[in-house]
C-alpha cells in the first residue's frame, strides 16, 4: 500500500498536469480568436472603404444624368480615420493610411467634382 505522501503527491502532479494543459488549450484559443478578430475588422474597413467610394460614385452619376445646374454637396463621414484621396482626371483613389488599404473609382464625364478633405470627412462637391 503506498503511504498518504504518496498519494498526495501524485494527485498533485496529476493536478498540475491538467491545468497546464487547461491552460496551454486556453492560450491557443485566445490566439485563434484574436486572428480571427483582425481578419474580420480588415475586411470591414475594406467594405468601409468601398461602400464611401460608391456613395460618392452614385452621387456624381446622379448629378450628371441630371444635367445641366445641378450641384450638390456630399459630406462622407468616414469611419476609417484619415483618409487620403489622389485625382488624376476622371479617376479617384481613396487611401486610408492607417490601414493601408484604397479604392479607385471612375467619375461620370461633364461633371466638375471637387473633393475637399475635412478632419474625419470627405466634402465632395459635384456640378454639371
Amino acid at each position: 500500500m503506498q503511504d498518504l505522501k504518496t498519494i498526495r503527491a501524485q494527485v498533485s502532479l496529476e493536478f498540475l498536469t491538467v491545468f497546464a494543459i487547461y491552460l496551454t488549450l486556453l492560450l491557443i484559443a485566445a490566439y485563434s480568436l484574436s486572428n480571427i478578430k483582425a481578419s474580420f475588422d480588415s475586411a470591414l474597413d475594406k467594405k468601409l472603404l468601398q461602400q464611401l467610394g460608391k456613395d460618392v460614385e452614385n452621387s456624381a452619376e446622379e448629378v450628371c444624368f441630371l444635367g445641366k445646374g445641378n450641384v450638390r454637396e456630399l459630406e462622407v463621414p468616414s469611419k476609417l480615420g484619415e483618409l487620403s484621396v489622389e485625382e488624376s482626371g476622371r479617376q479617384v483613389r481613396l487611401f486610408s493610411p492607417s490601414k493601408n488599404i484604397s479604392y479607385s473609382l471612375e467619375l461620370p464625364a461633364g461633371c466638375v467634382v471637387d473633393i475637399l478633405q475635412e478632419s474625419l470627412a470627405l466634402i465632395v462637391k459635384f456640378q454639371t
